[in-house]
């Protein structure tokens, strides 16, 4: 072997060793920047979004959706609903969970009467004494009375307000102040919700 071919064959071999180690390095980056991810990922799944990281890290696609979709569908202890298929002006209030022993139930509705009339409120609970009491044009006072102490079931339709409104705007009615007074005269306050329509 020539002298030339021996310095070829030491700068080709010394080029490979630089690739080499080269490489090595940029393979560790990777590696490490991969593993700072995980690190990062796991510390906001168990600080920002509570320690339920087993929950948080569902693998099984049935259990993740059901849970998204529990939470989206989450409402306040009663709300507004208006079916939207329908062309009827009734908007009704719904329990979303179940109040047991209901002797009384109160809550005010909050609207805008330049656009918003409210026609008519009803129930088809029976045994249910509904009192409106409107100081203002804009609030109107509702207290439920029943002749004995009731249970209101989650889903179950509580009260129908039959609205109009004389302008296509976009408006909002409010619930605010709502609770109620069980049988033993425990006063609970409910979580309330509004209702653009």
């Amino acid at each position: 072997m020539s002298k030339k071919e021996r310095k070829v064959k030491q700068l080709n071999s010394g080029e490979v060793k630089v690739f080499k180690q080269f490489k090595r390095q940029r393979i560790f980056q990777q590696v490490s920047f991969v593993f700072a991810a995980l690190v990062v990922a796991f510390w906001i799944n168990s600080f920002v979004l509570g320690w339920d990281i087993w929950n948080s890290l569902k693998t099984n696609v049935l259990e993740a959706w059901q849970k998204a979709a529990w939470d989206v569908e989450q409402k306040a202890d009663i709300y507004l609903e208006k079916e939207i298929w329908t062309e009827s002006n009734v908007i009704k209030l719904r329990a979303w969970k179940q109040m047991d022993n209901v002797w009384t139930l109160s809550l005010s509705v909050i609207y805008n009467p330049e656009i918003v009339e409210l026609q008519d409120i009803f129930s088809n609970i029976n045994g249910l004494e509904l009192s409106r009491i409107e100081n203002d044009k804009w609030i109107a006072t509702i207290i439920l009375t029943f002749a004995e102490s009731s249970n209101i079931q989650q889903g179950k339709d509580i009260i129908n307000f039959y609205v109009s409104k004389n302008q296509e705007l976009t408006q909002h009615i409010n619930i605010l102040n709502a609770n109620f007074t069980d049988s033993i005269d425990t006063n609970y306050e409910l979580t309330t919700s509004w209702i653009a329509f």
